[in-house]
């Protein structure tokens, strides 16, 4: 969530924590953009590539699970919007903050 403190990595990092404790596996787009360099502690908004990078590995994140999980705020996000509407197309279990 680019206009976010921290791009909102923090109530991804709670969220993951929480699910992980209950068993789950998590896909976090958190971790996976913090693993391939993104630091979300600068202003610099992610670059073309980077958001190309990002968007198409939460959409696999979304083809691969079983439960999709949406912060509060998701409605606000273009990316989480097409997500969600990958997820409603795919008739996942979604679940919200």
């Amino acid at each position: 969530m680019r206009s976010l403190p921290q791009f909102n990595f923090p109530a991804f990092d709670a969220a993951s924590e929480r699910w992980r404790s209950q068993g789950y596996y998590v896909y976090s787009p958190a971790d996976h953009d913090r693993a391939n360099g993104f630091d979300e502690f600068t202003l610099a908004e992610p670059t073309h590539e980077q958001l190309t990078e990002m968007i198409s590995w939460d959409l696999d994140a979304v083809i691969k699970s079983d439960i999709i999980y949406f912060l509060r705020g998701w409605e606000r996000s273009s990316g989480a919007k097409v997500e969600h509407a990958l997820a409603v197309f795919l008739g996942k279990e979604i679940r919200y903050e």
